[in-house]
Protein backbone atom coordinates (compact mmCIF):
# COMPACT_ATOMS: atom_id res chain seq x y z
CA UNK A 1 0.00 0.00 0.00
CA UNK A 2 1.23 3.75 -0.72
CA UNK A 3 1.60 6.08 1.85
CA UNK A 4 1.13 10.19 0.71
CA UNK A 5 -1.66 12.01 -0.76
CA UNK A 6 -4.01 11.06 -3.27
CA UNK A 7 -3.80 13.24 -6.29
CA UNK A 8 -5.11 12.99 -10.31
CA UNK A 9 -1.51 11.28 -10.97
CA UNK A 10 -1.74 8.61 -8.44
CA UNK A 11 -5.72 8.13 -9.84
CA UNK A 12 -4.84 8.80 -13.63
CA UNK A 13 -6.49 5.60 -14.76
CA UNK A 14 -9.80 6.96 -13.11
CA UNK A 15 -10.20 10.20 -14.67
CA UNK A 16 -12.49 10.05 -17.65
CA UNK A 17 -11.55 11.52 -20.96
CA UNK A 18 -13.62 14.02 -22.40
CA UNK A 19 -13.21 16.09 -25.36
CA UNK A 20 -14.61 20.02 -24.80
CA UNK A 21 -14.89 21.31 -28.28
CA UNK A 22 -13.74 20.42 -31.73
CA UNK A 23 -12.33 22.47 -34.37
CA UNK A 24 -10.88 22.36 -37.77
CA UNK A 25 -7.80 24.10 -38.37
CA UNK A 26 -8.49 27.91 -39.72
CA UNK A 27 -8.15 28.81 -42.81
CA UNK A 28 -9.68 31.40 -45.53
CA UNK A 29 -12.58 31.85 -46.41
CA UNK A 30 -13.37 31.88 -50.18
CA UNK A 31 -12.22 35.50 -51.04
CA UNK A 32 -12.50 35.42 -55.18
CA UNK A 33 -15.68 33.31 -55.61
CA UNK A 34 -17.61 36.13 -53.82
CA UNK A 35 -15.95 38.65 -56.25
CA UNK A 36 -16.96 37.50 -59.37
CA UNK A 37 -19.79 37.49 -61.71
CA UNK A 38 -21.39 33.88 -61.03
CA UNK A 39 -23.46 32.16 -63.65
CA UNK A 40 -24.91 28.77 -63.39
CA UNK A 41 -25.87 26.38 -66.29
CA UNK A 42 -29.76 25.44 -66.78
CA UNK A 43 -30.47 21.74 -66.90
CA UNK A 44 -30.33 20.29 -70.36
CA UNK A 45 -28.24 22.68 -72.02
CA UNK A 46 -24.73 21.53 -72.88
CA UNK A 47 -21.69 21.59 -71.22
CA UNK A 48 -20.97 24.87 -71.77
CA UNK A 49 -21.70 28.71 -71.49
CA UNK A 50 -21.83 30.71 -74.67
CA UNK A 51 -22.10 33.99 -74.42
CA UNK A 52 -22.52 36.28 -78.07
CA UNK A 53 -20.19 39.46 -78.22
CA UNK A 54 -21.04 41.74 -80.80
CA UNK A 55 -18.60 43.97 -82.56
CA UNK A 56 -19.04 47.78 -82.06
CA UNK A 57 -20.33 49.61 -85.08
CA UNK A 58 -18.77 52.90 -86.35
CA UNK A 59 -20.79 56.19 -86.84
CA UNK A 60 -19.69 58.64 -89.51
CA UNK A 61 -19.83 62.62 -90.54
CA UNK A 62 -22.43 64.10 -92.44
CA UNK A 63 -24.00 66.69 -94.01
CA UNK A 64 -27.48 67.97 -94.83
CA UNK A 65 -26.97 66.76 -98.55
CA UNK A 66 -25.18 63.51 -97.85
CA UNK A 67 -26.90 59.99 -99.38
CA UNK A 68 -25.70 57.67 -96.92
CA UNK A 69 -24.66 54.15 -98.84
CA UNK A 70 -22.74 52.71 -96.04
CA UNK A 71 -24.32 50.46 -94.32
CA UNK A 72 -22.41 48.81 -91.16
CA UNK A 73 -22.66 45.06 -90.56
CA UNK A 74 -22.67 43.55 -87.24
CA UNK A 75 -20.91 41.14 -86.64
CA UNK A 76 -20.64 38.28 -83.87
CA UNK A 77 -18.47 35.88 -82.24
CA UNK A 78 -18.74 33.40 -79.15
CA UNK A 79 -16.97 33.36 -75.65
CA UNK A 80 -17.42 30.21 -74.11
CA UNK A 81 -16.70 28.68 -71.37
CA UNK A 82 -16.50 25.42 -70.27
CA UNK A 83 -17.06 25.23 -65.98
CA UNK A 84 -14.93 22.30 -63.69
CA UNK A 85 -16.57 20.47 -61.38
CA UNK A 86 -15.11 20.53 -58.03
CA UNK A 87 -16.15 16.86 -55.62
CA UNK A 88 -14.51 15.63 -52.65
CA UNK A 89 -14.82 11.85 -51.23
CA UNK A 90 -14.18 10.93 -47.40
CA UNK A 91 -15.77 7.67 -45.55
CA UNK A 92 -16.29 7.07 -42.28
CA UNK A 93 -17.11 3.81 -41.09
CA UNK A 94 -20.35 2.87 -38.85
CA UNK A 95 -18.31 1.69 -36.16
CA UNK A 96 -15.94 4.92 -36.00
CA UNK A 97 -19.58 6.92 -36.28
CA UNK A 98 -20.90 5.53 -33.37
CA UNK A 99 -17.87 5.52 -31.26
CA UNK A 100 -16.26 9.08 -32.01
CA UNK A 101 -17.03 12.11 -29.53
CA UNK A 102 -20.30 14.01 -31.18
CA UNK A 103 -18.76 17.43 -31.09
CA UNK A 104 -15.95 16.36 -33.43
CA UNK A 105 -18.06 14.27 -35.62
CA UNK A 106 -20.65 17.93 -35.65
CA UNK A 107 -17.43 19.26 -36.76
CA UNK A 108 -16.50 16.97 -39.34
CA UNK A 109 -19.65 17.67 -41.27
CA UNK A 110 -18.63 20.76 -42.33
CA UNK A 111 -15.10 20.36 -43.51
CA UNK A 112 -16.02 18.86 -47.05
CA UNK A 113 -17.65 21.98 -47.92
CA UNK A 114 -14.76 24.31 -46.38
CA UNK A 115 -12.26 22.37 -48.34
CA UNK A 116 -14.35 22.89 -51.67
CA UNK A 117 -14.82 26.68 -51.34
CA UNK A 118 -10.69 26.24 -50.94
CA UNK A 119 -10.18 24.94 -53.96
CA UNK A 120 -12.53 26.84 -56.38
CA UNK A 121 -10.89 29.84 -54.02
CA UNK A 122 -7.29 28.54 -55.24
CA UNK A 123 -8.76 28.37 -58.88
CA UNK A 124 -10.01 31.50 -59.04
CA UNK A 125 -6.47 32.79 -58.15
CA UNK A 126 -4.63 31.65 -61.27
CA UNK A 127 -6.50 34.15 -63.34
CA UNK A 128 -3.86 36.43 -61.78
CA UNK A 129 -0.97 34.52 -64.11
CA UNK A 130 -2.87 35.59 -67.17
CA UNK A 131 -3.10 39.55 -66.58
CA UNK A 132 -0.69 41.92 -67.37
CA UNK A 133 2.41 42.24 -64.91
CA UNK A 134 3.15 45.10 -63.34
CA UNK A 135 5.80 45.50 -60.62
CA UNK A 136 9.14 42.85 -60.34
CA UNK A 137 9.86 40.02 -57.84
CA UNK A 138 11.52 40.62 -55.34
CA UNK A 139 10.32 44.59 -54.83
CA UNK A 140 7.75 45.35 -52.47
CA UNK A 141 4.14 45.59 -54.66
CA UNK A 142 3.66 49.53 -54.61
CA UNK A 143 -0.11 51.22 -54.36
CA UNK A 144 0.85 53.13 -57.38
CA UNK A 145 0.83 49.32 -58.99
CA UNK A 146 -2.77 49.06 -57.80
CA UNK A 147 -3.71 52.42 -59.37
CA UNK A 148 -2.01 51.36 -62.49
CA UNK A 149 -3.85 47.74 -62.98
CA UNK A 150 -7.24 50.09 -62.51
CA UNK A 151 -6.96 52.24 -64.93
CA UNK A 152 -5.71 49.47 -67.71
CA UNK A 153 -8.89 47.75 -66.87
CA UNK A 154 -10.99 50.59 -66.83
CA UNK A 155 -8.89 52.52 -69.75
CA UNK A 156 -8.60 49.50 -72.11
CA UNK A 157 -8.96 50.21 -75.74
CA UNK A 158 -10.52 47.28 -76.77
CA UNK A 159 -12.86 46.84 -73.93
CA UNK A 160 -12.67 49.38 -70.83
CA UNK A 161 -13.69 46.80 -67.36
CA UNK A 162 -16.24 48.35 -64.99
CA UNK A 163 -16.87 49.14 -61.60
CA UNK A 164 -16.58 48.09 -59.15
CA UNK A 165 -13.17 46.81 -59.44
CA UNK A 166 -11.60 44.31 -56.44
CA UNK A 167 -7.89 43.74 -55.72
CA UNK A 168 -6.61 40.29 -53.81
CA UNK A 169 -3.57 40.18 -52.22
CA UNK A 170 -1.66 38.13 -49.79
CA UNK A 171 -1.09 39.85 -46.15
CA UNK A 172 2.49 40.22 -46.75
CA UNK A 173 1.83 42.33 -49.54
CA UNK A 174 -0.72 44.34 -48.07
CA UNK A 175 1.80 45.00 -45.18
CA UNK A 176 4.01 46.91 -47.94
CA UNK A 177 0.69 49.29 -48.60
CA UNK A 178 0.70 49.94 -44.63
CA UNK A 179 4.42 50.28 -44.68
CA UNK A 180 3.89 52.63 -48.04
CA UNK A 181 1.78 54.67 -46.21
CA UNK A 182 2.91 55.34 -42.47
CA UNK A 183 6.45 55.67 -43.86
CA UNK A 184 6.55 59.16 -44.39
CA UNK A 185 5.28 60.07 -40.79
CA UNK A 186 7.93 58.97 -38.74
CA UNK A 187 8.68 57.12 -35.67
CA UNK A 188 6.05 57.10 -33.11
CA UNK A 189 3.83 59.81 -35.13
CA UNK A 190 0.60 61.15 -34.32
CA UNK A 191 -1.45 60.56 -37.74
CA UNK A 192 -4.61 61.89 -38.74
CA UNK A 193 -6.56 60.81 -41.79
CA UNK A 194 -5.93 57.89 -43.62
CA UNK A 195 -3.15 57.09 -42.23
CA UNK A 196 -4.27 56.97 -38.63
CA UNK A 197 -7.26 54.61 -39.74
CA UNK A 198 -4.31 52.24 -41.17
CA UNK A 199 -2.51 52.55 -37.50
CA UNK A 200 -5.63 51.90 -35.87
CA UNK A 201 -7.44 49.00 -38.12
CA UNK A 202 -4.75 47.91 -40.55
CA UNK A 203 -4.72 48.58 -44.24
CA UNK A 204 -8.56 48.10 -45.23
CA UNK A 205 -8.55 51.58 -47.69
CA UNK A 206 -9.31 51.30 -51.16
CA UNK A 207 -6.67 52.14 -53.45
CA UNK A 208 -7.89 54.10 -56.49
CA UNK A 209 -11.47 52.99 -55.59
CA UNK A 210 -9.73 49.40 -55.75
CA UNK A 211 -11.13 47.97 -53.07
CA UNK A 212 -8.63 45.49 -51.41
CA UNK A 213 -9.05 42.25 -50.01
CA UNK A 214 -5.92 39.81 -48.39
CA UNK A 215 -6.53 36.64 -49.14
CA UNK A 216 -3.62 34.01 -47.76
CA UNK A 217 -4.44 30.89 -49.95
CA UNK A 218 -2.08 32.76 -52.45
CA UNK A 219 0.85 30.58 -52.31
CA UNK A 220 4.32 32.19 -51.64
CA UNK A 221 7.18 31.76 -54.05
CA UNK A 222 10.47 31.42 -51.64
CA UNK A 223 10.40 33.44 -49.17
CA UNK A 224 8.78 36.64 -49.55
CA UNK A 225 7.29 37.01 -53.17
CA UNK A 226 3.40 36.77 -53.67
CA UNK A 227 1.53 37.09 -56.54
CA UNK A 228 -2.01 39.36 -56.47
CA UNK A 229 -4.50 40.68 -58.63
CA UNK A 230 -6.58 43.41 -59.85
Amino acid sequence: MAAGNTTTGSLADSLDTIQAAARSRRQFDGVVPQLVDRIELDANTGTSWREVLLANLSAQAVTENTVLDNPQQYDDSAITITPEMVQIQTFITDKSRRNINNRVLAKMGAMPGEAMMRKKDQDGLTAADASTQLGAAGTPVQTGDVAAARYRITSNATEPGPMPISGVFHGFAIKDFYDELVGGTGTYPVPDGATATVFQSGFNLPIANVSIFEDGNISIDGSDDAKGGV
